[in-house]
């Protein structure tokens, strides 16, 4: 079967780094590695998948417009 995640293998701190990467829209230090449109795109549920964004389960915030 077809693996979504590519067999991606990665310890606690890599998850620590992806996840602070999503909450600061892309960057890294000074380091700008995706611009801040391209993660928030990854945050919206698309259609057809609710909940479901470009790679990630989404927790969508009504009032706020974003994903939690």
């Amino acid at each position: 079967p077809i693996d979504p995640a590519a067999s991606l293998v990665a310890d606690m701190e890599d998850v620590a780094r992806l996840f602070s990467l999503h909450l600061h829209d892309g960057r890294t230090g000074e380091r700008q590695l995706a611009q801040p449109s391209t993660i928030r795109a990854m945050h919206v549920p698309q259609p057809g998948t609710p909940g479901y964004g470009f790679g990630l389960n989404v927790n969508w915030d009504e009032e706020q417009g974003r994903a939690r």
